[in-house]
């Protein structure tokens, strides 16, 4: 594990830590090493560590090792004492090249210090937590993640499938009203142009019906010698006009006298 520190005052971020620092597991778990020794690390004398702390320092462990009392391992030693150079090396930092092992599972509660000189006057330290889970707890799991990635596309499918049906549905469904409302508003377009040609042709025909009746009227009164009453009157006064003048031409009767 490599973990990455960062400084911050409350919730705003104020840098990286890029200096040495230290971690130890609150609960007392010794069931994770570290990945480098102090040979691999390049140590020109033997390095701090929490075995050498805990020797010569009496207290908690919380104050065992800050930078007060922290000896960088990579200046050399005046007096060239040679040292076990396969100890592990358990300074940590954000290069990553330094890392932790965990051989155990479950939880582990660590505090991390940073012990690096020239960096903060405060102390500054931290909580965190890993949760580490085994292979055979990962095998474990594996038949219940593949049951939930199964359902989930299933599921997802069968939607994606059902809106689809829905959206080619509801759009058919919507063609058709309009396809039914221009029929029928053609049908009314039709249904007032055939109206109003019956109009024309009901006034038309309700027009010469009127004339036929008149004439019709007229011929059979003819034929019935049926006239009107004005038209008797003129031909009686016409006839006695005739009469009227026949006896203004006709010569007198001869008298007996003569």
């Amino acid at each position: 594990m490599n973990y990455l520190s960062s400084r911050y005052e409350k919730d705003r971020f104020v840098q990286e830590v890029h200096t040495d620092y230290v971690v130890w597991e609150e609960t007392g778990r010794a069931d994770y090493r570290y990945t480098a020794t102090m040979t691999e690390a390049g140590c020109l004398k033997e390095a701090q560590s929490w075995r050498r702390m805990t020797t010569n320092i009496s207290g908690e462990t919380t104050n065992l090792w800050t930078q007060n009392n922290y000896h960088s391992s990579f200046e050399p030693d005046p007096s060239d004492k040679s040292f076990d150079g396969s100890q592990p090396y358990e300074i940590l930092n954000s290069s990553g090249i330094f890392q932790l092992v965990f051989l155990g599972s479950g939880l582990f509660r660590f505090q991390l210090r940073v012990v690096g000189a020239h960096f903060s006057f405060c102390e500054l330290s931290t909580r965190f937590s890993v949760e580490v889970t085994s292979t055979d707890e990962a095998k474990e799991f594996l038949p219940q993640l593949v049951s939930i990635l199964v359902v989930t596309l299933s599921s997802t499918v069968l939607l994606y499938i059902s809106f689809a049906h829905y959206t080619k549905k509801t759009l058919h469904r919507h063609q058709e009203d309009e396809e039914e409302q221009q029929r029928l508003q053609e049908l009314r377009s039709l249904f007032s142009s055939y109206q109003q040609g019956a109009d024309d042709e009901g006034q038309a025909h309700r027009h010469s019906t009127g004339h036929n009746v008149r004439r019709f009227t007229g011929t059979a009164m003819l034929m019935t010698n049926r006239l009107p009453e004005e038209c008797l009157v003129e031909e009686s006064l016409q006839a006695a006009d005739i009469v009227i003048n026949s006896l203004h031409t006709q010569p007198p009767p001869p008298s007996d006298l003569d």
